[in-house]
């Protein structure tokens, strides 16, 4: 896993199944009718970046402390809903998820981090 930094901190990327010749480009999926899944590593990412312990993760969600320990352990994937749930009050919080192209996990920003930063990304 590798971290790229840009210009401007507002947003906090971590890029997930990185090739070693190539970076993914992340872009932000809005208003689509396939929601793509959540990743442990965003998860993780996006506790971090909100200063989120496991319990208050669970608690906002309204899911039990091993459920989030074991999904963000990679132990098991929680049943639709509760995916859900952890992710709405993720993205409640002003966190949004990016996907590649593909729907496939790319990292995490912030709700207002401006859309320049994909266009820088995608022009390196």
């Amino acid at each position: 896993m590798r971290c790229l930094c840009y210009r401007n901190l507002a947003m906090l990327m971590i890029n997930i199944n990185i090739g070693p010749s190539q970076p993914t480009v992340a872009y932000p999926v809005e208003n689509s009718s396939h929601q793509s899944v959540m990743s442990p590593e965003q998860s993780r990412a996006a506790r971090g970046w909100l200063a989120w312990s496991q319990i208050e993760l669970a608690q906002r969600a309204n899911v039990s402390v091993g459920t989030v320990r074991s999904f963000e352990g990679g132990q098991r994937t929680p049943v639709a809903a509760t995916l859900s749930a952890m992710r709405q009050v993720i993205e409640a919080a002003g966190i949004r998820l990016l996907f590649d192209r593909n729907g496939n996990a790319a990292g995490i920003a912030r709700q207002d981090a401006g859309r320049d930063l994909f266009d820088d990304a995608s022009q390196s």
